[in-house]
């Protein structure tokens, strides 16, 4: 159903679906129709009925007049978390979460999307995000000053290269300020994104809403091809995202405890040794214009050290050119 409090497009999952979903993602065979709806207490008609709007999201769902229903190939995790705010479809989780933190939304809430239909990047560039992969936004209110977070980003990607390395091992690096990348055959690919964005005055922060994205189980565009890859490409394996939405939660909540008390002094270290050409030659586009030099490091703040011509310069933002 549509919530129409909400901007843009919000389709929440109905109970009987995600009854229906819980029932296939239990069975390796096909469910018959009958069945399925002598489980659920409806007719056959409803049951062909709500199937039918789950296939308009995308969802991989198999039906034979013989056989019954199957959904094949898809990982249906996500219902079993049950994060607070599920949704098959939205505009932007981004949105939602924003929209909520203005009304109030407790610190840690977090919004949840099957497809993103106006996926957003970092400066305002559209994110794909199709069925299968990890789209997810979260309120954070940190009671710090507004020039003390520039650093959240790096420290949330940080922690979700270790969530990956630790459940899959696969040797993510960090590309500041906000990509996770891996090396393939072909050159370095982003295999997730992050997105801050904030309401606060002098002084004070009101919340902050982290995006963030991860390329799980979800096919790559032939566009996005030189640039992005999936888990799934390169492990060859179905990416289990509640397993991944479950540890990085839990890793970031004390990750993130520390951070507040200490400052990222603290991960700036681990930081480094996770990012993708350390002490490699860089081309970094900034708003002044293209700088060219040494990354030698990232400050307490989270700022890029580069090394040119003799000296070391702090820079608080710009994009790295591969």
């Amino acid at each position: 159903m549509a919530n129409k409090a909400l901007s843009g497009i919000a389709h929440q999952i109905s109970p009987i679906q995600k009854k229906l979903l819980l029932s296939l993602a239990a069975s390796a065979k096909p469910i018959s129709g009958e069945f399925l709806a002598k489980e659920l207490g409806v007719s056959r008609a409803a049951v062909w009925k709500q199937l039918a709007g789950l296939k308009k999201f995308s969802i991989p769902i198999m039906g034979s007049p013989h056989r019954g229903y199957l959904c094949k190939n898809f990982d249906l995790s996500l219902l079993s978390f049950e994060p607070a705010h599920y949704f098959l479809e939205v505009e932007s989780t981004q949105i939602l979460a924003k929209q909520a933190a203005e009304k109030g939304a407790l610190e840690g809430e977090l919004w949840v999307a099957e497809r993103q239909r106006n996926g957003k990047g970092r400066l305002s560039r559209h994110w794909e995000s199709p069925v299968g992969g990890l789209w997810f936004s979260i309120v954070l209110k940190p009671a710090l000053s507004p020039q003390d977070i520039g650093s959240l980003s790096l420290l949330a990607g940080l922690t979700m290269a270790q969530s990956i390395n630790d459940l899959y091992q696969l040797p993510i690096k960090l590309k500041w300020p906000n990509d996770l990348v891996i090396q393939t055959p072909k050159g370095w690919r982003k295999v997730s994104g992050l997105l801050t964005e904030l309401s606060a005055e002098v002084g004070r922060i009101h919340w902050i809403v982290l995006g963030i994205g991860v390329n799980c189980n979800n096919n790559i565009p032939s566009t996005l091809s030189d640039i992005a890859e999936s888990m799934y490409k390169v492990t060859s394996k179905k990416i289990v995202r509640a397993d991944l939405l479950k540890h990085f939660v839990e890793t970031f909540s004390r990750t993130y405890k520390l951070y507040i008390e200490q400052g990222f002094s603290t991960f700036n270290e681990a930081y480094w040794r996770s990012y993708f050409a350390p002490g490699g030659l860089i081309t970094l586009k900034t708003a002044r214009g293209i700088i060219q030099g040494r990354a030698v490091g990232v400050d307490r703040s989270g700022a890029l050290l580069v090394e040119s011509e003799n000296s070391v310069t702090s820079y608080f933002e710009g994009e790295i050119i591969l």
